[in-house]
C-alpha cells in the first residue's frame, strides 16, 4: 500500500487481493501486524472512495474481530451505510452478531449492534440473501 502510480492506481480488485492476502496471518505473532495493515487498507480505502466488495468486506470485518477492535467495527458499518461503497452479505453480518458477545464493554457493543441492525435494514433486510 505503498505510492500509487498511474500505472497502478488504487482499485477494488487491489484491496480486495489486499484483504484476501490478511487472511494468510494466522499466527499469532503477525496478529498486530495484520491490524495495521488492515487499518492502513480502510484508510486507503476511504480517502480514495474505494467500493468494498463482499469478499473484502468479510475479510476486513474478520481481522477487527478477532482483534477485537468493536469500535472500529462500528466506525466502519457507519460510514459505509453513508458511503453505500460496499457489497454486503449476511454472512459476515452474522459473523459480527455471533462474535459480538465477545464485546466486553457495553457503550460500544450497543453501538455496534445499533450498527449492525442500521446496516441490516439498509442492505440486506427484505433482498435475497
Amino acid at each position: 500500500m505503498g505510492h500509487e502510480t498511474d500505472d497502478y492506481p488504487f482499485s477494488s480488485e487491489i484491496a480486495t487481493q489486499l484483504g484476501n492476502t490478511l487472511t494468510n496471518f494466522e499466527d499469532e505473532k503477525y496478529k498486530n501486524e495484520r491490524l495495521m495493515l488492515t487499518e492502513r487498507l480502510m484508510k486507503k480505502m476511504s480517502d480514495n472512495y474505494v467500493h468494498y466488495d463482499a469478499s473484502l468486506f468479510q475479510n476486513v470485518m474478520y481481522v477487527l474481530t478477532e482483534s477485537q477492535q468493536w469500535k472500529e467495527v462500528a466506525t466502519l458499518l457507519k460510514e459505509l451505510i453513508q458511503t453505500e461503497k460496499v457489497t454486503p452479505t449476511s454472512k459476515t453480518i452474522s459473523y459480527l452478531k455471533s462474535n459480538l458477545v465477545f464485546s466486553f464493554e457495553n457503550s460500544v457493543r450497543l453501538e455496534v449492534q445499533e450498527a449492525i441492525q442500521e446496516f441490516e435494514r439498509k442492505f440486506l433486510i427484505g433482498k435475497s440473501r
